[in-house]
């Protein structure tokens, strides 16, 4: 099985034969500094993709409000608000902002820098909850516990063995300020504020 690398270094040869004249990767924040698990692979990515000598720019995204559903979900119907990441902090936004910023990236006609880091307002998982309870109108308590015990958690609610270490490394990570990235980038490709974090939890918790 191809690796992801291997596979992005074949689409970005299948776009330089083709003659594509422009690219936006979506990226993940800090990528080539990055400790975060998911990161090495990005920023083999952007490296290939900068040989390459197409025109391009990085999106380096954050973090989804949407990657928290289940656990703000389970909070609202009443179970703790899980928290492995200690105080580590992350920018959160909407996926449609994410999208949207993506979309204005391929439009402009010129970019005045490579890389944008693409960060909401910095949060822990503390205030996160504190927002969720200001939404849902419930009390949400929040219960810190570390990334091991948090890995036996998803393993005995079905999360897939092969899976836990990656979400945990993933979690580590997070705690230790790999998404405490700031930026206004973000405003620049939207010409606009962010979406209110309010908002998308609102939405999720409609749905």
């Amino acid at each position: 099985m191809c690796s992801s690398i291997q596979q992005h270094t074949a689409a970005i040869e299948a776009a330089k034969a083709a003659n594509v004249a422009f690219i936006a990767y979506t990226s993940v924040v800090n990528a080539r500094e990055s400790q975060l698990v998911l990161a090495n692979d990005h920023a083999k990515t952007e490296e290939a993709i900068s040989a390459s000598g197409i025109p391009h720019v990085f999106l380096r995204n954050n973090w989804y409000v949407e990657n928290e559903k289940d656990t703000i979900l389970a909070s609202v119907s009443g179970a703790p608000f899980l928290s492995p990441i200690g105080e580590g902090k992350v920018g959160w936004a909407t996926r449609n902002d994410y999208a949207e910023a993506a979309a204005n990236a391929l439009t402009l006609s010129v970019h005045d820098q490579e890389i944008y880091e693409l960060s909401g307002p910095l949060r822990t998982h503390t205030e996160l909850a504190h927002i969720v309870s200001k939404v849902s109108g419930k009390e949400i308590k929040v219960e810190k516990i570390d990334v091991d015990t948090f890995g036996e958690f998803l393993a005995s609610n079905g999360v897939p063995k092969e899976a836990v270490p990656f979400v945990k490394a993933i979690q580590s990570g997070i705690r230790d300020g790999a998404l405490a990235v700031e930026s206004q980038d973000f405003k620049t490709l939207l010409g606009r504020p962010l979406t209110p974090i309010e908002e998308g939890i609102s939405e999720l918790i409609s749905k």
